[in-house]
Formats: structure tokens, sequence, C-alpha cells
């Protein structure tokens, strides 16, 4: 007889999904920010 996961732990599963999305993308934003401004900062020293 195969087990079925209760709705509670489908939903939990689906919110810590979602979270942790969230918190990759805020990562990749501050990365990407974070490397445009060495760019900027080379750009100026090579000027």
């Amino acid at each position: 007889k195969e087990r079925v996961k209760p709705k509670r732990v489908r939903a939990m599963n689906m919110i810590l999904q979602s979270s942790i999305k969230d918190r990759i993308q805020a990562a990749q934003k501050e990365a990407l920010d974070e490397f445009a401004g060495l760019q900027r900062g080379l750009d100026e020293m090579i000027v």
C-alpha cells in the first residue's frame, strides 16, 4: 500500500521551497550589485 503524504507536510514543503528560491534570488541580486560596483571601480581606475 502506497503512503500518501498529509496535506500539511506537502504545504510545508512548498513554503520551504519558495523561501529558498527567494533567498537564492536575493543572493544573486546582491552578487550582481557587488560585481557592478567592482566593475565601476575598475573602469574609474583605467580612465
